[in-house]
């Protein structure tokens, strides 16, 4: 079903997450997602940030969209922001007043190799010190990735260096594995609740 996460203070974010389903078959053979599985992915999350609109501000066109130099989708000058996520099990889409960016991520191993090209030394060495190092790991990526994505410059810049302080993540459940969801606007540290 579609969930609803309300952001803190003045924040207009409307937050929906759709557990698809999508992925146990006719997908599981084909390792982490297919070609065919995101693009059924991207169009569930464009329908779900028309189905926003429609409850945030129906007077927007929702049926043009436009592309930015680094290819970042929008609705055009004056209309929200929003930004789209997906993995196997789900799509998340979050519209807002100001850039933002979303990520959702399934928790799964990391390479350290990998991890220490995102994560600063600092940030590194406390999620490998946690009590469940790989859920840190990509709870700490889903960050680094929405603050990128608000930025609309996406994962090209040095991630390491990014300012977080503008993100909430909260753990979530989908298709029964553990992920974690990101949130970054750019004016606001969001609050994120169930």
């Amino acid at each position: 079903g579609i969930h609803r996460y309300f952001g803190g203070k003045a924040m207009a974010a409307d937050l929906l997450c759709n557990d698809i389903g999508i992925a146990p078959q006719p997908f599981a053979g084909f390792g982490r997602g297919t070609r065919k599985q995101a693009q059924l992915a991207s169009a569930v999350g464009f329908l779900l940030v028309r189905y926003a609109l429609r409850l945030m501000a129906p007077e927007i066109d929702s049926d043009h969209w436009v592309l930015d130099k680094n290819g970042k989708p929008s609705l055009g000058k004056g209309a929200p922001c929003f930004s789209l996520s997906h993995t196997d099990f789900g799509v998340a889409a979050v519209i807002y007043e100001n850039e933002v960016g979303i990520d959702l991520e399934s928790v799964r191993p990391l390479r350290r190799q990998l991890a220490s090209r995102f994560a600063s030394e600092d940030e590194l060495a406390r999620a490998l010190a946690s009590d469940d190092p790989d859920s840190a790991l990509i709870r700490l990526w889903t960050k680094k990735e929405a603050v990128a994505k608000r930025n609309g410059i996406g994962i090209g810049q040095d991630l390491r260096r990014l300012d977080l302080s503008h993100t909430a993540s909260i753990p979530l459940t989908l298709g029964g594995l553990p992920h974690w969801l990101s949130l970054s606007p750019s004016d606001e540290p969001p609050a994120l609740g169930l």
